[in-house]
């Protein structure tokens, strides 16, 4: 639907409350009708047409997700004859030895193909055994002959959401849904064909790897549900998070396809396959024909040389390496519940029990939502939150690999693991589309997915080969223990960068609370009854707060000044105990500030305003603090001031290093190019930190001096 722009006369699109609930004026309606054609109009109007469009959006990404799910499953089933699986040669013929007569007849090559054709034929063997299982394992043992080709297919995976980012940051997400729908298709026919038809192990991969480089829907709704939401930061997140529970939903319905057709031996599991093609037609026409690209907002900074602002660049940056490494970290546990725990325990290898499995595993991830909401509302931030996935990765793949443990057990601790284990894989997720720019969350959420990707395949490549070379068919071969302790250092470091952030990540407010503080601060006659002393003594985001809602108001803020050192000593001591909370307030809205180059030139704005507001006196105000210094200096006992300049000028810089050029001149920050405005608020955030780390230790020092004193006293 990217039909002729609407006539600027024409209401074409509805009435005039869809215009109200877009929060547009009639002129300003008529203004964008002018600028948008008729479906990105009617989606900025329309309640009703947007959740039409996120919901075949939706759809697309479901079906794409399920049909990866469906055909998950098989490749371990058809991989049981693989040297050293469940049912191959090396495992069922272990204590074989020849008859004495096929030795002497030379047939004992015969004897052992007929006695292995028995045991699969047995009662307890049969009903597990796929009657398409593969014969030929170009990858060699059991474990990399499942591992390696998932392994190829995240790197494949890893290229396509690269390339998807950049593409629907530039071209929008509808044509490149339709083109990886369409390629999905391509992806099954190979993969059925493989099975029943031809009975091709390459074959079969060759479908998974065009899966894997095309099954990018999911990555492609983020990107959408991030432009489409970009105004309201809460609607966004919603919507973001949403498309995880989407892909949850596709992984439930795939599982629910697939179990009739996988019941017994599985003989008529690839049948299921018809199912993921047909749904993907739908979805194609869907898409063809409902979505719709977001409009640009005409408001929007031109793109610069670096749109992603530094620190957001280094958060994101940070973020992606974190998840990196959990998610090649989470090889481990993956493989825990693939090669190691069908190794040992076979009659859970069956593609209808992976599948039962896999519910089980979905309905944990729901529960894993669940979890995250409420530690999101008991104050834990997202990196804190997936600092404790991390840490129960890693805790799970040390218990796997401590003992041979039962069934029963062994699935309760990798289960466990995995519903505190999935906080970490959803966060990474959400950090970034709170943090990137909305015009480069494809890029982020791109480079993200193929990264991880990227960690997962090499990951798999190289813990199946450890897996394999470990494994002598002993029970403490079949565990992994090796491999499961090596992946649990990688999952180590995935838990220490996500915890380097929980200190630094911006501050994101309950909004509930955040209204009701915004009420407060806009009650203006309140503070202005305050009396001075009071006022001048509030927490600094209070001022901050009030004089800001204050010059948006058109009122001019009530300012504070430095006044005489005699009338504000009595003050001090409270100015130093609470000098901790102001520091910390100021480095919060700096760091939030500078992730965000909207906000930014917001900034600029508001202070090119305040600029030209009415202000105090310069001359007057340097006499006053000047005055204020000397009196604080004679009365703190640093005497000779006044003839030890070189030294006090020192201490002072020292305290105050420039964050603009020593060049007589004074910066203009509401009018300077927005990234030189950018490396000066970095500068102050590096001063407020050096001056925080200073308060930070003074308080800690008075803590254990209190606790020290108080200790003695009860002595």
């Amino acid at each position: 639907m990217t039909g002729k722009k609407v006539s600027p006369l024409s209401d074409a699109t509805g009435s005039a409350k869809k215009i109200a609930d877009a929060g547009l004026t009639a002129v300003g309606a008529n203004a964008l009708r002018g600028e948008l054609n008729k479906a990105q109009f009617k989606i900025r109007t329309s309640k009703k047409f947007k959740l039409i469009v996120v919901s075949v959006t939706f759809f697309a990404a479901l079906v794409d997700f399920m049909g990866t799910v469906i055909v998950m499953p098989m490749l371990p089933s058809l991989c049981l004859k693989a040297p050293y699986g469940p049912f191959s040669v090396e495992t069922l013929l272990a204590n074989y030895t020849c008859s004495a007569a096929a030795t002497q007849a030379g047939t004992c090559a015969g004897e052992r193909a007929a006695v292995y054709d028995a045991a699969l034929q047995s009662p307890e063997i049969s009903p597990y055994l796929s009657p398409h299982a593969f014969t030929v394992f170009p990858f060699g043992a059991y474990s990399s002959s499942i591992e390696i080709p998932m392994a190829i297919g995240q790197f494949m995976g890893a290229i396509g959401s690269l390339v998807v980012g950049n593409v629907v940051d530039k071209l929008g997400a509808k044509g490149p849904m339709i083109f990886c729908l369409s390629m999905g298709i391509v992806g099954y026919t190979c993969i059925y064909l493989a099975g029943p038809v031809v009975g091709s192990y390459w074959l079969f991969s060759i479908g998974l790897w065009i899966n894997a480089l095309f099954g990018v829907c999911i990555d492609i709704a983020t990107t959408y549900m991030s432009q489409l939401f970009a105004d309201d930061p809460a609607e966004r997140d919603k919507w973001v998070g949403a498309v995880s529970a989407v892909a949850l939903v596709g992984a439930s319905v795939g599982a629910l396809i697939v179990m009739p057709f996988a019941q017994g031996n599985g003989e008529n599991v690839f049948m299921a396959i018809w199912v993921s093609i047909i749904l993907t037609v739908v979805a194609i026409v869907l898409v063809s024909f409902v979505m719709v690209t977001p409009p640009a907002d005409p408001n929007a900074e031109k793109k610069v040389v670096n749109p992603t602002p530094k620190i957001a660049r280094r958060l994101l940056i940070t973020t992606i390496i974190a998840s990196s490494f959990d998610t090649g970290g989470d090889v481990g546990t993956q493989m825990a519940r693939s090669t190691v725990m069908i190794g040992m325990f076979p009659d859970l290898g069956t593609t209808n029990v992976q599948n039962l499995l896999l519910l089980g595993l979905i309905g944990i991830v729901f529960i894993t939502f669940a979890l995250l909401g409420t530690l999101s509302k008991c104050g834990f931030n997202q990196p804190a939150i997936s600092t404790i996935g991390a840490l129960a990765t890693l805790g799970t793949q040390v218990v796997l690999a401590v003992n041979t443990w039962e069934k029963v057990p062994y699935l309760v601790f990798w289960h466990s693991g995995k519903l505190f284990g999935f906080l970490s894989t959803i966060g990474s997720g959400l950090m970034i589309a709170a943090v990137a720019p909305a015009d480069r969350v494809g890029f982020w959420n791109g480079l993200n997915a193929g990264l991880s990707n990227a960690a997962a395949g090499s990951s798999q490549i190289l813990f199946s080969r450890v897996y394999d070379s470990m494994n002598d068919g002993s029970e403490v071969g079949k565990r992994g223990q090796t491999m499961l302790l090596c992946t649990s250092v990688i999952s180590f470091f995935s838990f220490f960068f996500y915890f380097i952030l929980i200190p630094i990540w911006p501050k994101q407010e309950d909004a509930a609370k955040k209204k009701k503080k915004d009420d407060d601060y806009s009650d203006f006659a309140k503070y202005e009854a305050m009396p001075y002393a009071e006022w001048a003594n509030q927490p600094m985001e209070v001022v901050a707060k009030v004089s800001e809602k204050m010059a948006m108001a058109g009122k001019e803020p009530r300012m504070i000044t430095w006044g005489a050192y005699k009338d504000e000593r009595q003050y001090l001591t409270g100015l130093a105990d609470r000098s901790l909370g102001d520091f910390n307030f100021f480095k919060m809205e700096l760091q939030t500030l500078l992730t965000d180059r909207t906000k930014m030139v917001e900034q600029q704005k508001m202070q090119a305003a305040m600029d030209k507001a009415p202000r105090p006196d310069r001359d007057a105000a340097k006499l006053e603090m000047g005055a204020w210094i000397a009196d604080y200096l004679d009365d703190a006992g640093y005497q000779d001031w006044e003839k030890m300049a070189p030294l006090y000028k020192s201490m002072f810089i020292q305290a105050f290093p420039p964050i603009d050029p020593l060049d007589d001149e004074k910066p203009d920050y509401g009018t300077m190019p927005v990234d030189k405005f950018e490396d000066a608020l970095l500068k102050f955030l590096k001063v407020m930190d050096e001056h925080l780390s200073v308060e930070k230790a003074r308080s800690r020092a008075k803590f254990s001096h209190n606790i020290l004193a108080g200790l003695t006293q009860r002595r």
